[in-house]
């Protein structure tokens, strides 16, 4: 059975990458097998590991955050992204370990030698064959929270200054590493969304 493929949806809180998966995963669902996921979570002991991350009771250090993080991959990984692309499954993931690089690295301000270290480690070097990173501007993720109308989870409470710090991550992230497409997400989702099937037919060959 031939590799299966990892396509990699990232950004900012509120950029619309969640809905951009969704809806390329509804149009290649039909024809091929797919699997839609996100990270950190997917399996009971990363989802155990994500309300903890994201819970606003926790007073959580910048190194334990990291580490929570790094842990909910390495499980994400063992038991859903070996499997999944060794039967040869279209994999439609909402982040990965550039989340890490842009939240904890240049949001938190932890050293991205020992990011990558870990990021490797608990991805067991598995990378993603496509990525999409939608970028907004600070200004519009607190707008777009507050239309959404919905309690902010600890990460997203961050100051402006935290968000301004992690929209600056991607954009390095977009300019360093390959296979990414750095998109416009105040466009529109139909605009995105055709591209974003355009593109993932041209370099996936489906």
């Amino acid at each position: 059975m031939p590799p299966g493929k990892l396509i990699l949806f990232e950004g900012v809180d509120g950029c619309g990458k969640s809905t951009q998966r969704d809806l390329a995963y509804d149009f290649f669902s039909k024809k091929y097998s797919c699997l839609k996921v996100r990270e950190p979570g997917s399996v009971k002991a990363a989802e155990d590991i994500r309300k903890i991350l994201l819970h606003s009771d926790y007073n959580l250090g910048k190194i334990t955050e990291l580490m929570l993080f790094e842990a909910a991959r390495a499980q994400f990984v063992e038991e859903i992204l070996k499997p999944s692309l060794s039967e040869g499954k279209i994999i439609f993931c909402d982040r990965y370990y550039y989340s890490t690089i842009a939240y904890q690295g240049f949001g938190r301000g932890i050293d991205l030698k020992d990011i990558n270290y870990l990021n490797k480690v608990a991805s067991q070097g598995i990378k993603p064959d496509l990525i999409f990173i939608f970028d907004i501007p600070a200004e519009e993720i607190f707008k777009r929270m507050k239309k959404q109308g919905r309690a902010k989870d600890r990460i997203e409470k961050e100051a402006k200054d935290f968000h301004a710090k992690v929209r600056k991550g991607y954009l390095f992230i977009g300019k360093k590493y390959p296979s990414i497409y750095l998109l416009d997400g105040t466009r529109s989702i139909e605009d995105l969304n055709k591209e974003i099937l355009s593109a993932i037919k041209e370099n996936l060959n489906l």
